[in-house]
């Protein structure tokens, strides 16, 4: 999660969020998005390791 986030500024997909990435411990990760929960669950995110 943190290096698809961005561990620095200069690697971030968005600004700011490589000070969210450093917060992140553990092998679970949370998505928030406004997409309809049908479309939300076809993305690859909620697949299980």
């Amino acid at each position: 999660m943190q290096v698809a986030l961005g561990r620095s500024d200069s690697d971030e997909i968005r600004n700011g969020l490589h000070k969210v990435s450093k917060l992140l411990c553990g092998d679970a990760g949370h998505c928030v998005t406004n997409m309809p929960k049908e479309e939300a669950q076809r993305l690859p995110l909620n697949t299980r390791l």
